[in-house]
């Protein structure tokens, strides 16, 4: 159904996005495909926009009270743990753009962020998004495939972080198995 904006009524926002979750490993990408299809299916007929969002705890020592002699090796270790972290989205929106992703051409969009609070940004990147006139259809992110009552009495998972705070939707795929033979469903 398409929709004429009345005189006064506002604007659509400029793009679709979803965004899409990631620690840096193969077994995160495996959100990818369904984030994709997901996103191809709201967006349509337009492809929409996939926005690879990467959350990078800091080194853990940073934070302890230390002379600048001691600082200065810690944030160089922080510089790079970004640094690698910021070649990881580079290369995976080029192997993205260079494979394809699975007859779907989204653009590729990606930020990186330093946090021990990795639901926080995640939850922030969404408001983030939305302030800046796109249209955030949901949050794509991996759980590790155990069973809810398990997820939710560990605590610490990042998915419980995010579920209680964010008011978007939410895709979480679930990947059962090892990380080599990992199996996604959602």
């Amino acid at each position: 159904v398409l929709h004429q904006p009345r005189e006064g009524e506002p604007l659509r926002k400029t793009a679709q996005v979803a965004l899409v979750a990631l620690d840096g490993s193969r077994l995160a990408e495996t959100a990818l495909a369904p984030a994709v299809e997901v996103l191809s299916a709201l967006s349509s007929p337009r492809e929409g926009t996939l926005h690879l969002v990467r959350v990078v705890a800091p080194p853990v020592e940073i934070h302890a009270p230390a002379s600048s002699e001691q600082r200065t090796p810690l944030l160089e270790r922080e510089d790079a743990l970004l640094r690698e972290a910021e070649d990881y989205l580079l290369g995976l929106t080029e192997r993205l753009q260079a494979e394809g992703l699975g007859g779907h051409h989204p653009a590729i969009t990606w930020s990186l962020h330093i946090s021990e609070d990795i639901s926080t940004i995640l939850v922030r990147a969404g408001e983030q998004a939305d302030q800046e006139g796109h249209e955030v259809l949901f949050l794509a992110l991996v759980t590790h495939g155990r069973s809810t009552r398990e997820r939710l009495s560990a605590g610490g998972s990042i998915a419980v972080g995010v579920l209680e705070h964010i008011s978007l939707p939410l895709l979480i795929v679930c990947v059962r198995g090892d990380r080599d033979g990992a199996r996604p469903s959602a």
